[in-house]
Protein backbone atom coordinates (compact mmCIF):
# COMPACT_ATOMS: atom_id res chain seq x y z
CA UNK A 1 0.00 0.00 0.00
CA UNK A 2 1.17 3.56 -0.96
CA UNK A 3 1.10 6.39 1.39
CA UNK A 4 1.49 10.11 1.23
CA UNK A 5 2.28 12.54 3.58
CA UNK A 6 -0.90 14.20 4.28
CA UNK A 7 -1.07 17.42 6.12
CA UNK A 8 -3.83 20.46 7.48
CA UNK A 9 -4.67 22.72 9.82
CA UNK A 10 -1.81 21.80 11.74
CA UNK A 11 -2.25 17.66 11.90
CA UNK A 12 -0.20 15.68 9.77
CA UNK A 13 -0.19 11.86 8.95
CA UNK A 14 0.86 9.27 6.24
CA UNK A 15 -2.55 8.37 4.29
CA UNK A 16 -3.16 5.58 1.44
CA UNK A 17 -2.44 7.38 -2.01
CA UNK A 18 -6.25 8.37 -3.64
CA UNK A 19 -7.18 9.63 -0.16
CA UNK A 20 -8.23 13.21 -0.70
CA UNK A 21 -9.91 16.24 1.34
CA UNK A 22 -13.39 17.11 -0.13
CA UNK A 23 -15.07 19.12 2.69
CA UNK A 24 -14.29 21.13 5.86
CA UNK A 25 -16.63 23.06 8.38
CA UNK A 26 -14.85 25.99 10.58
CA UNK A 27 -16.25 27.55 13.67
CA UNK A 28 -14.54 29.88 16.20
CA UNK A 29 -13.23 27.43 18.31
CA UNK A 30 -13.81 24.20 16.76
CA UNK A 31 -14.31 22.60 13.60
CA UNK A 32 -13.99 19.47 11.12
CA UNK A 33 -12.41 18.09 7.95
CA UNK A 34 -13.36 14.80 5.85
CA UNK A 35 -11.73 12.95 3.56
CA UNK A 36 -12.18 10.24 0.56
CA UNK A 37 -11.28 7.67 -0.99
CA UNK A 38 -12.64 6.70 -4.76
CA UNK A 39 -15.65 4.61 -3.11
CA UNK A 40 -17.03 6.36 0.21
CA UNK A 41 -16.13 9.07 2.96
CA UNK A 42 -13.11 7.23 5.03
CA UNK A 43 -12.31 9.49 7.43
CA UNK A 44 -14.03 12.52 10.19
CA UNK A 45 -11.40 14.64 11.81
CA UNK A 46 -13.21 17.22 15.03
CA UNK A 47 -11.05 19.09 16.60
CA UNK A 48 -12.08 21.74 19.68
CA UNK A 49 -9.97 24.30 21.10
CA UNK A 50 -9.99 23.32 24.70
CA UNK A 51 -8.06 25.56 27.66
CA UNK A 52 -5.41 22.66 29.27
CA UNK A 53 -7.51 23.69 32.52
CA UNK A 54 -10.22 22.36 31.15
CA UNK A 55 -8.74 19.27 29.28
CA UNK A 56 -11.08 16.30 29.27
CA UNK A 57 -10.82 12.99 30.52
CA UNK A 58 -10.93 10.60 27.69
CA UNK A 59 -13.18 8.13 28.87
CA UNK A 60 -16.14 10.88 29.94
CA UNK A 61 -15.39 12.10 26.64
CA UNK A 62 -15.61 8.62 24.54
CA UNK A 63 -19.09 8.25 26.93
CA UNK A 64 -20.41 11.16 25.79
CA UNK A 65 -19.75 10.65 22.43
CA UNK A 66 -21.14 6.86 22.29
CA UNK A 67 -24.16 8.27 23.97
CA UNK A 68 -24.94 11.15 21.28
CA UNK A 69 -23.89 8.26 18.52
CA UNK A 70 -26.73 6.17 19.86
CA UNK A 71 -29.30 9.12 19.88
CA UNK A 72 -29.15 8.57 16.24
CA UNK A 73 -28.99 5.10 15.92
CA UNK A 74 -30.61 2.34 17.86
CA UNK A 75 -27.97 -0.20 16.54
CA UNK A 76 -24.67 0.48 17.11
CA UNK A 77 -22.23 -1.27 19.63
CA UNK A 78 -18.76 -1.05 20.75
CA UNK A 79 -16.46 -3.63 20.79
CA UNK A 80 -13.41 -3.05 23.39
CA UNK A 81 -11.07 -0.12 24.47
CA UNK A 82 -7.32 0.38 23.79
CA UNK A 83 -5.39 3.13 25.36
CA UNK A 84 -2.98 4.16 23.13
CA UNK A 85 -0.54 6.91 22.48
CA UNK A 86 -0.80 9.49 19.87
CA UNK A 87 2.34 12.11 19.07
CA UNK A 88 2.83 11.17 23.05
CA UNK A 89 -0.41 11.92 24.25
CA UNK A 90 -2.52 9.55 25.82
CA UNK A 91 -5.12 8.38 23.73
CA UNK A 92 -8.33 5.86 23.50
CA UNK A 93 -9.10 3.61 20.18
CA UNK A 94 -13.06 1.51 19.95
CA UNK A 95 -14.70 0.10 17.51
CA UNK A 96 -17.67 0.63 16.47
CA UNK A 97 -20.11 -0.90 14.89
CA UNK A 98 -22.67 1.07 13.05
CA UNK A 99 -25.58 -0.30 10.31
CA UNK A 100 -24.08 -3.38 8.98
CA UNK A 101 -21.89 -3.27 7.03
CA UNK A 102 -20.88 -0.25 8.02
CA UNK A 103 -17.72 0.06 11.03
CA UNK A 104 -15.86 2.55 12.33
CA UNK A 105 -12.72 3.16 14.29
CA UNK A 106 -13.20 6.00 16.92
CA UNK A 107 -9.49 7.43 18.43
CA UNK A 108 -9.19 10.26 20.49
CA UNK A 109 -6.60 12.57 22.24
CA UNK A 110 -5.73 16.19 23.58
CA UNK A 111 -2.89 17.89 22.62
CA UNK A 112 -1.44 19.63 25.74
CA UNK A 113 0.89 21.70 23.89
CA UNK A 114 -2.03 22.82 21.75
CA UNK A 115 -4.70 23.05 23.54
CA UNK A 116 -6.73 21.19 21.49
CA UNK A 117 -8.97 17.70 21.54
CA UNK A 118 -9.07 15.53 18.38
CA UNK A 119 -11.33 12.37 17.55
CA UNK A 120 -11.29 10.56 14.39
CA UNK A 121 -13.78 9.24 13.12
CA UNK A 122 -12.40 6.32 10.49
CA UNK A 123 -15.14 4.54 8.32
CA UNK A 124 -14.70 1.00 6.68
CA UNK A 125 -17.50 -1.76 5.59
CA UNK A 126 -16.93 -5.04 7.61
CA UNK A 127 -15.29 -7.04 5.25
CA UNK A 128 -12.64 -4.34 5.14
CA UNK A 129 -11.57 -4.64 8.82
CA UNK A 130 -7.71 -6.06 8.27
CA UNK A 131 -7.33 -3.64 5.57
CA UNK A 132 -8.82 -0.30 7.66
CA UNK A 133 -6.79 -1.77 10.96
CA UNK A 134 -3.52 -1.53 9.17
CA UNK A 135 -4.63 1.91 7.72
CA UNK A 136 -4.96 3.57 11.31
CA UNK A 137 -1.92 2.12 12.78
CA UNK A 138 -0.09 3.81 10.22
CA UNK A 139 -2.05 6.61 10.81
CA UNK A 140 -1.14 6.40 14.70
CA UNK A 141 2.77 6.20 14.52
CA UNK A 142 2.71 8.89 11.92
CA UNK A 143 0.36 11.50 13.39
CA UNK A 144 1.97 14.73 14.60
CA UNK A 145 -0.19 17.42 16.42
CA UNK A 146 2.35 19.87 17.50
CA UNK A 147 5.62 21.16 16.68
CA UNK A 148 7.14 24.45 15.33
CA UNK A 149 6.58 23.83 11.70
CA UNK A 150 3.42 21.98 10.06
CA UNK A 151 3.06 20.15 6.63
CA UNK A 152 0.50 21.77 4.19
CA UNK A 153 -0.98 18.87 1.63
CA UNK A 154 -3.48 20.83 -0.63
CA UNK A 155 -4.62 18.33 -2.84
CA UNK A 156 -1.25 16.54 -3.08
CA UNK A 157 0.83 19.57 -3.51
CA UNK A 158 2.47 19.79 -0.23
CA UNK A 159 4.90 22.29 1.95
CA UNK A 160 5.91 22.55 5.95
CA UNK A 161 5.35 26.26 7.34
CA UNK A 162 6.10 27.64 10.75
CA UNK A 163 3.39 27.10 12.91
CA UNK A 164 1.74 30.66 13.06
CA UNK A 165 0.82 29.72 8.87
CA UNK A 166 -3.22 29.04 8.68
CA UNK A 167 -5.32 28.69 5.60
CA UNK A 168 -7.53 31.68 5.23
CA UNK A 169 -9.19 30.46 2.00
CA UNK A 170 -9.26 28.28 -0.83
CA UNK A 171 -11.16 26.73 -3.37
CA UNK A 172 -11.46 22.80 -4.95
CA UNK A 173 -12.70 23.21 -8.53
CA UNK A 174 -12.27 20.92 -11.92
CA UNK A 175 -10.68 24.25 -13.55
CA UNK A 176 -8.58 26.54 -11.20
CA UNK A 177 -8.31 25.41 -7.44
CA UNK A 178 -6.47 27.71 -4.95
CA UNK A 179 -4.91 27.83 -1.28
CA UNK A 180 -4.60 31.24 0.77
CA UNK A 181 -1.95 30.76 3.67
CA UNK A 182 -1.49 33.54 5.93
CA UNK A 183 0.92 34.69 9.05
CA UNK A 184 -1.11 37.20 11.24
CA UNK A 185 2.14 37.86 13.11
CA UNK A 186 4.09 38.48 10.10
CA UNK A 187 0.96 39.53 7.96
CA UNK A 188 3.00 37.51 4.88
CA UNK A 189 1.22 35.85 2.27
CA UNK A 190 1.51 32.91 0.31
CA UNK A 191 -0.77 31.13 -2.36
CA UNK A 192 -1.47 28.02 -4.22
CA UNK A 193 -2.71 27.58 -7.27
CA UNK A 194 -3.22 24.64 -10.07
CA UNK A 195 -4.86 23.40 -12.90
CA UNK A 196 -5.78 19.75 -13.72
CA UNK A 197 -5.31 18.68 -17.53
CA UNK A 198 -2.35 20.77 -17.67
CA UNK A 199 -1.01 19.56 -21.36
CA UNK A 200 -4.11 20.20 -22.91
CA UNK A 201 -4.08 23.77 -21.67
CA UNK A 202 -0.96 23.97 -23.36
CA UNK A 203 -1.27 22.64 -26.15
CA UNK A 204 -4.55 24.38 -27.10
CA UNK A 205 -4.56 27.63 -25.26
CA UNK A 206 -1.42 28.76 -23.49
CA UNK A 207 2.39 28.60 -25.35
CA UNK A 208 4.48 28.71 -22.09
CA UNK A 209 3.85 28.31 -18.60
CA UNK A 210 4.55 31.84 -18.22
CA UNK A 211 1.19 32.75 -20.62
CA UNK A 212 -0.79 30.72 -18.44
CA UNK A 213 0.31 32.01 -15.07
CA UNK A 214 0.05 36.07 -16.73
CA UNK A 215 -3.77 34.96 -17.91
CA UNK A 216 -4.86 33.14 -14.84
CA UNK A 217 -3.08 33.22 -11.75
CA UNK A 218 -1.67 36.88 -11.77
CA UNK A 219 -5.20 38.38 -12.15
CA UNK A 220 -6.36 36.15 -8.72
CA UNK A 221 -3.68 37.29 -6.76
CA UNK A 222 -3.80 41.28 -7.54
CA UNK A 223 -7.05 41.10 -6.52
CA UNK A 224 -5.89 40.80 -2.66
CA UNK A 225 -2.94 42.08 -3.19
CA UNK A 226 -3.03 44.78 -6.15
CA UNK A 227 -1.07 45.68 -9.44
CA UNK A 228 2.22 43.90 -9.53
CA UNK A 229 4.83 45.03 -12.21
CA UNK A 230 7.54 42.30 -13.60
CA UNK A 231 10.99 43.33 -12.31
CA UNK A 232 12.82 40.09 -13.66
CA UNK A 233 12.49 36.32 -14.54
CA UNK A 234 14.51 33.25 -14.72
CA UNK A 235 14.54 29.41 -15.52
CA UNK A 236 14.68 27.40 -12.36
CA UNK A 237 14.35 23.81 -10.53
CA UNK A 238 11.04 23.78 -8.59
CA UNK A 239 10.21 20.39 -6.55
CA UNK A 240 11.98 18.41 -9.42
CA UNK A 241 10.85 20.48 -12.08
CA UNK A 242 11.97 22.81 -14.85
CA UNK A 243 10.24 26.09 -14.01
CA UNK A 244 10.15 29.85 -14.08
CA UNK A 245 10.63 32.27 -11.25
CA UNK A 246 9.03 35.66 -11.71
CA UNK A 247 10.30 38.64 -9.66
CA UNK A 248 7.98 41.30 -9.18
CA UNK A 249 7.14 44.58 -7.38
CA UNK A 250 4.18 45.95 -5.98
CA UNK A 251 5.12 50.14 -6.84
CA UNK A 252 5.67 51.32 -9.95
CA UNK A 253 8.01 54.25 -8.66
CA UNK A 254 10.71 51.20 -6.74
CA UNK A 255 11.85 49.67 -9.89
CA UNK A 256 14.14 47.58 -8.78
CA UNK A 257 12.45 46.69 -5.43
CA UNK A 258 11.07 43.35 -5.36
CA UNK A 259 7.95 42.47 -3.55
CA UNK A 260 7.01 39.17 -4.45
CA UNK A 261 8.41 36.29 -6.34
CA UNK A 262 5.81 33.48 -8.26
CA UNK A 263 7.22 29.96 -8.96
CA UNK A 264 5.55 28.47 -11.96
CA UNK A 265 6.00 24.72 -13.43
CA UNK A 266 4.40 21.83 -15.04
CA UNK A 267 4.02 18.11 -13.33
CA UNK A 268 4.03 15.69 -15.81
CA UNK A 269 3.33 13.05 -13.27
CA UNK A 270 -0.45 14.98 -12.52
CA UNK A 271 -0.83 16.68 -15.41
CA UNK A 272 -1.07 20.06 -13.56
CA UNK A 273 0.12 23.70 -14.18
CA UNK A 274 1.05 24.79 -10.71
CA UNK A 275 2.37 28.32 -9.30
CA UNK A 276 3.26 28.81 -5.42
CA UNK A 277 3.59 32.42 -4.90
CA UNK A 278 5.43 34.48 -1.95
CA UNK A 279 4.01 37.35 -1.13
CA UNK A 280 5.40 39.19 2.22
CA UNK A 281 4.07 42.21 4.00
CA UNK A 282 7.87 43.79 3.74
CA UNK A 283 10.40 43.00 1.23
CA UNK A 284 12.99 42.03 3.21
CA UNK A 285 10.78 38.82 4.46
CA UNK A 286 11.23 37.37 1.27
CA UNK A 287 14.55 35.54 1.99
CA UNK A 288 12.93 33.79 5.06
CA UNK A 289 10.15 33.06 2.83
CA UNK A 290 11.90 31.66 -0.08
CA UNK A 291 13.74 28.84 2.19
CA UNK A 292 10.16 26.87 2.40
CA UNK A 293 10.50 26.58 -1.79
CA UNK A 294 12.69 23.57 -0.79
CA UNK A 295 10.10 21.72 1.40
CA UNK A 296 7.88 22.02 -1.82
CA UNK A 297 6.39 18.80 -3.37
CA UNK A 298 3.63 18.04 -6.17
CA UNK A 299 3.80 14.32 -6.87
Amino acid sequence: MRTIAFGWRGLSFELPKGWELVREVIEKKHGYFEIEDETMLRLRIYWEKIPFEKSPELDKQLNKIITQLKKKSKELKTTGKIRTKVHHHDALLTRVKLSPPLEMLLLLWYCEKREKSYVIHMYYRLEEYKYIENILKKIINSIRCHGEKYLWNFQGISIVLPSEYEAVAYRITSGLSWLRLYNLKSRDYIFIFYNTMGSELLKDYYESVYDWYVDMVKKEVGKLIGRCTERGREETLIAGHRGIRVDEGKFALLRKKVNVISYIWYCEKTNRLISVILAPSKAEHLENLRKFISTLRCH
